[in-house]
């Protein structure tokens, strides 16, 4: 399916703000996973200065699977590989995943900070906090 983008980073203020943004993003249920739709759209609509990118901010995308394949796995690898080219990092999430290779060919690396697998949406919990001290530790 196509890439939508909820909301643009001017939109809101504080980090707060943000976070209830995210909370209220609407599930999508049936379709196809576009990845590589999901990270041009981040990387060509929402990481823009007159979107409310921050030049003096390191950019991420944080992408939460639930597939272990997108709709065009090598269009996924190619759109990932242009994001980090434009210095983007790429964390990655999966939820019941048994077969890594997208995941691998998607996340930022090392993939032990880049990428976290988990076996259901209740150990998601978890993963903020690795992310966020990830995210203080990592140099583009």
């Amino acid at each position: 399916s196509d890439a939508d983008v909820q909301f643009d980073l001017k939109d809101y203020r504080t980090k707060q703000d943000v976070l209830n943004a995210v909370d209220n993003v609407q599930y999508k249920p049936g379709g196809t996973t576009n990845v590589a739709g999901a990270f041009d759209a981040v990387r060509q609509r929402m990481f823009k200065n007159a979107k409310g990118d921050r030049d003096f901010a390191r950019n991420y995308i944080l992408l939460l699977t639930g597939n272990e394949r997108s709709d065009d796995t090598n269009g996924a690898w190619a759109a990932a590989e242009r994001a980090e080219d434009d210095g983007i990092g790429i964390y990655v999430v999966g939820v019941g995943i048994n077969d890594r290779t997208e995941l691998d060919e998607t996340s930022s690396h090392p993939l032990n900070t880049f990428q976290y697998v988990v076996g259901d949406e209740r150990e998601l919990q978890d993963v903020p906090v690795k992310i966020e001290d990830a995210v203080k530790g990592c140099k583009f």
